[in-house]
């Protein structure tokens, strides 16, 4: 779909294998450990940011997810630590119109995706 796919990785076994099978070049590949990706990322959009971001972060790695969103970006929260601790999340960030969407994908395995709440 001619899209720039950037990734966080836990360590340099996994960055390998990004780089492997997918052909990610390492300027795309941050450290999940850490929020150093959210500078890598600006840097290489040009300060733009990303216009979706899959996200499993937590703590100060999600809120530096957050602000790698581009203006009118979307944001898929798939990762569930930080909502049932019920951390803030700071609506800052939606002053350049981005979405916000908390994923239970427990939820759709259990369901399936027939679910009726699934379907629009």
């Amino acid at each position: 779909m001619g899209c720039k796919v950037l990734v966080t990785v836990g360590n340099n076994e996994k960055r390998e294998f990004i780089r492997k099978k997918f052909g990610i070049a390492d300027k795309y590949i941050g450290n999940s450990h850490d929020s150093s990706f959210e500078k890598q990322f600006m840097k290489v959009t040009k300060g733009k940011g990303v216009d979706v971001v899959l996200n499993s972060l937590t703590e100060d790695k999600l809120q530096a997810s957050v602000r790698c969103l581009a203006a009118n970006g979307r944001f898929l929260e798939i990762g569930k630590y930080d909502m049932q601790m019920n951390k803030n999340l700071g609506l800052f960030s939606f002053l350049n119109n981005i979405t916000f969407h908390g994923v239970g994908l427990d939820c759709i395995f259990r369901e399936g995706p027939n679910s009726p709440q699934l379907k629009s």
